[in-house]
């Protein structure tokens, strides 16, 4: 070998040398070594954080439904008072929270409910809603609503799309939901009675279409097209939108 080439060599290594061994380079390959996986890390915490958290339901009893009430009463949903009982408010307000973030709308708080409950922050109005008072979803089935400076969200159930008739009528009807920009018109304290249905605290916003309360709010469309709200919760709605209060529905 040319002595001239060697020596080029030899100091090409000597300088690889010094490099690998800086403390800078050291320290870059340390931080690589100990930095997990971010998808990983996320995935091992999101187990932590629900692995010891209990599933629950309705009938459910315990310091657990404590603390579930009281996360789905910061998020602005209304569980009802933190008592550790998983009764029907409880259970229609993690329905809303199903709605909301599009899980199963089955009311059962497993891993997937839990994690949403412990790291989601408090909902609010949707863009599309500000400057309403109130702002019904009828993709996600959930009313967004202020009574006086509170926010809160429900659950609601809307026009089936089903096609009906009035009693005596051979007129055939759809039921849907109209859409647009509304005020509250007329409210009628107590039972109103159509003849379509019984309507509890009843806000009338477009002609026949009220937001009332109802004893049947399944967590799909199923009305003739008015937005029915849980029987729990009809006085709160009905003292928050009194006649004059602007409604979208969208």
């Amino acid at each position: 070998m040319n002595i001239r080439k060697g020596w080029r060599l030899v100091a090409v290594v000597i300088a690889l040398a010094i490099a690998i061994s800086s403390p800078a380079v050291i320290a870059q390959a340390s931080t690589r070594a100990s930095t997990p996986n971010l998808t990983t890390s996320l995935s091992a915490s999101s187990t932590a954080l629900t692995a010891s958290r209990p599933t629950l339901k309705s009938g459910s009893r315990g310091a657990a439904v404590v603390q579930l009430q009281q996360r789905l009463a910061y998020l602005h949903l209304m569980p009802g008072k933190a008592d550790g009982v998983f009764g029907p408010m409880t259970h229609q307000a993690v329905v809303t929270l199903q709605k909301v973030y599009g899980l199963a709308r089955d009311g059962i708080v497993g891993p997937i409910t839990w994690r949403v409950v412990l790291t989601a922050g408090p909902i609010g109005m949707p863009a599309w809603g500000r400057g309403y008072r109130a702002a019904v979803d009828i993709g996600r089935q959930v009313m967004f609503y202020y009574h006086g400076q509170q926010f809160h969200v429900i659950g609601i159930s809307s026009g089936s799309g089903r096609t009906y008739y009035s009693p005596g009528s051979s007129v055939r009807h759809v039921a849907t939901t109209p859409r647009g920009s509304f005020r509250i018109f007329r409210r009628v304290h107590g039972l109103d009675r159509s003849p379509l249905g019984e309507l509890w605290d009843p806000g009338y916003f477009h002609g026949g279409y009220a937001i009332h309360g109802s004893t049947y709010v399944p967590p799909w469309p199923d009305s003739h097209g008015c937005v029915r709200t849980d029987m729990a919760l009809r006085l709160d709605v009905a003292a928050a939108m009194p006649i004059g209060t602007s409604v979208v529905v969208r």
